[in-house]
């Protein structure tokens, strides 16, 4: 009987007071229908999960291994989807053979600079992690966008390397299939909850 009260208590506080602090006009919209006002507002989307079952003690590390993986190598993925977007329309832009290969090359060149140390410093699951980021930011897997900037060949070559590391360049991303819990992560690290 005590509890059916509290509960009563606690839903009369919670309908009467409200669940977060109204105190200017800005916050609260009213609707009048029928001689009757309603408290409308419109809330933001909200991403639910079921809840990860994770009992296991190597679950849970290859889980937070993820995270810690995404957190470094997410930055990357979304920077070389802007880099990739600027580099393809100054390269649609020029019309001789000569200028996109000078143009490339240059392009290479800043890439390096700017990238190559941080780079070469990922573990292999990181470097794994990024393939797929990347075609998940530009529609293109690394081997198609190597190819159309660096030719057949030195496509082939890094995809060769790739391989001796138990990896491919040929990676997609699918977001409803065997990346689900990548894609999860993705979507709570863009909403800040990582």
């Amino acid at each position: 009987m005590i509890v059916k009260i509290r509960y009563t208590v606690l839903l009369f506080m919670f309908l009467f007071f409200g669940t977060g602090t109204m105190s200017g006009q800005e916050y609260v919209k009213v609707t009048k229908i029928v001689n009757d006002t309603i408290y409308v507002d419109t809330l933001d989307p909200v991403e639910i999960y079921p809840k990860r079952g994770m009992f296991r003690f190597y679950k849970r590390w290859r889980y937070s291994r993820k995270i810690r993986n995404l957190k470094k190598v997410y930055p990357y993925a979304k920077k070389a989807g802007i880099l990739l977007k600027e580099i393809n329309a100054e390269y649609l832009k020029l019309e001789t053979e000569r200028e996109k290969k000078r143009f490339i090359k240059k392009a290479e060149k800043r890439l390096f600079a700017q990238f190559e140390g941080e780079l070469r410093n990922m573990t292999i699951s990181q470097g794994r992690m990024l393939i797929k980021l990347i075609f998940r930011e530009t529609g293109n897997t690394t081997y198609e966008i190597l190819k159309e900037f660096k030719g057949g060949f030195s496509a082939f070559f890094w995809h060769s390397v790739a391989r001796l590391f138990g990896s491919s360049l040929k990676y997609k991303y699918d977001k409803d299939g065997d990346d689900a819990d990548l894609e999860r992560l993705v979507i709570l690290y863009e909403q800040g909850k990582l």
